[in-house]
């Protein structure tokens, strides 16, 4: 695999990179949309999907898990073991409404544990999260260069009295729309100020992965999937590749249960 840009990515807190080929798109496109075939995503609302949980498992897609392309550029990023924190797949029919409010993702740490220090050059943010495009993707929108500094006073006008997320419907300044391309991925750094929003004029099939290094202590995106929910029947479905992957995860659950411990942990910054 080819070097990434590292220095662009902590300077602006993500890459677009292509990913798939044309040959894994149409595969994984194909599995999205029967994966929404299904009667229990009928109703024309936006669909954040776990691929991994036995009630909505996708192979296909569970592969992505393991692609060389994510793995590289995550381990480039943040080093190696990696582990995955979160699989999800995000679905919406044309003429679905997404909104959501601006934030950092930090949502289940208590506000007095979220410091102006977490956000700057010298925090060491275990966690990358993609968004891996199967159609065109324009509902991905971020401010570039904000995971590395606080809330400037007119982004905290935006946030109001909170660190958590802002209300919905509010124009942060500096942002921009983050668009993808069939194939391509956004890797980013999940302190930036971002959110998803869009009026879906076609639509949406992107998967949304995580991975953290276990070199340091999980962020909140870890605590995403309950252990009980990957019982040893249904990990004994999984390819051997996935099922590793599932079992590392579970494994890392038992050492870190608590999002509010792996948060203190990590409260004093790598220099």
């Amino acid at each position: 695999m080819s070097a990434i840009d590292l220095e662009r990515f902590r300077r602006e807190g993500y890459l677009i990179l292509r990913v798939l080929s044309d040959a894994e798109l149409a595969r994984c496109l194909a599995a999205a949309d029967g994966l929404m075939s299904r009667e229990r995503f009928a109703q024309p609302v936006f669909h954040y999907v776990s691929f991994i949980n036995p009630q909505t498992a996708e192979p296909t897609l569970q592969e992505l898990l393991h692609h060389p392309v994510l793995l590289d550029t995550v381990g480039q990023i943040l080093g190696t073991p990696l582990v995955i924190d979160n699989a999800a797949f995000l679905g919406a029919a044309v003429g679905v409404r997404y909104r959501q409010g601006w934030h950092r993702d930090v949502l289940q740490v208590p506000e007095e544990q979220i410091g102006d220090f977490m956000f700057s050059p010298a925090w060491r943010h275990n966690n990358v999260q993609l968004n891996l495009a199967l159609t065109h993707d324009r509902a991905f929108w971020a401010v570039p260069g904000s995971h590395v500094r606080p809330n400037s006073p007119a982004e905290q006008a935006v946030f109001g009295g909170t660190k958590h997320q802002s209300p919905v419907d509010r124009d942060m300044p500096g942002a921009r729309c983050i668009e993808l391309a069939p194939g391509e991925a956004v890797f980013y750094n999940n302190n930036l100020i971002h959110r998803g929003y869009c009026d879906f004029t076609e639509r949406r099939r992107t998967c949304h992965i995580g991975y953290h290094c276990t070199r340091r202590p999980p962020t909140w995106h870890f605590y995403s999937h309950s252990p009980d929910q990957f019982t040893p029947d249904y990990l004994a479905t999984l390819s051997p590749r996935v099922r590793g992957m599932i079992e590392e995860r579970l494994k890392r659950q038992r050492e870190w249960p608590d999002v509010k411990a792996s948060y203190r942990s990590g409260l004093v910054p790598d220099a």
